[in-house]
């Protein structure tokens, strides 16, 4: 069936709302190539090739919902993820941003996709490895769209595979370990708030001194992705304030007059 046809790719619209119902979230966002795929693969599994089927099943079946919702958020992520930013990051870019806001009461971060929360305990790792006095000012702000990964996240524990990007001496310094799992320790969890936030179609989050949207958006569309870049990270951003890509990803059509360079390599920008 992997190969098959679809019968009734007209009816893929349909669909879209059915998901949009289902999820809280447009499916608009995604290219049509990467929805396809997506699809394909849980047509797949039923033997099926007809969305209009497909459409019956995911209203009827809550497992199906949770495998499709799993799909469509991909979710690839570590700790410390694209070691050279976060070398960069200690030498120039955190230890700059400590400096500039060194008389502000609040350090506001937001890490946009956070998946099970991996990037947001490293930015909070990063800061305080530079200067742990930064620890009351700090405030991080982990989002993602899908409601699972976030229960996982805010679980705060993780085992010795997900844990692989840091070093044991990281590991004793800020989680608490129990058979073979870590988990972060109380009061650094309190520096992180999670919550359910879809960057398609919410409002921006406020007064961000730092966005942090690495690879959640590639497989998004070109109009999506430039409506984020130009509306609603801008917005959300204070002045001066820094917006980090990932290492595939780059500005498109307005956004290119908001931000300027401060790293190309590394794809840091700041807001004009």
């Amino acid at each position: 069936m992997k190969n098959s046809k679809i019968r009734d790719p007209e009816y893929l619209s349909n669909l879209k709302i059915t998901i949009k119902h289902l999820f809280k979230f447009d499916s608009d966002g995604y290219s049509d190539n990467f929805l396809e795929r997506r699809l394909s693969a849980r047509l797949a599994d039923f033997g099926i090739s007809s969305y209009r089927i497909y459409d019956m099943l995911l209203r009827r079946s809550e497992l199906e919902q949770k495998k499709l919702l799993k799909s469509l958020t991909v979710h690839v992520t570590e700790f410390f993820r694209d070691k050279s930013f976060w070398e960069f990051g200690k030498i120039m870019f955190f230890k700059g941003l400590i400096e500039l806001y060194q008389n502000n009461h609040r350090i506001k971060v937001w890490s946009a996709g956070c998946s099970s929360g991996q990037e947001p305990i490293s930015i909070l790792i990063a800061f305080l490895e530079l200067d742990k006095n930064v620890y009351e000012k700090l405030e991080i702000i982990a989002t993602d769209v899908n409601h699972n990964i976030l229960s996982y996240a805010k679980k705060y524990t993780y085992d010795e595979f997900e844990t692989k990007g840091m070093s044991k001496e990281i590991l004793e310094k800020y989680f608490d370990k129990k058979d073979e799992s870590y988990t972060l320790k109380k009061e650094y969890q309190r520096k992180i708030n999670y919550f359910e936030h879809d960057i398609l179609n919410d409002p921006p989050i406020k007064n961000v001194q730092v966005l942090f949207c690495r690879n959640t958006v590639i497989y998004f569309s070109m109009a999506a992705k430039e409506k984020l870049y130009a509306k609603l990270y801008y917005e959300s951003l204070r002045n001066p304030g820094y917006f980090v890509m990932g290492k595939t990803e780059g500005l498109l059509g307005e956004a290119k007059d908001l931000f300027k360079a401060f790293d190309l390599r590394e794809r840091i920008f700041e807001k004009n």
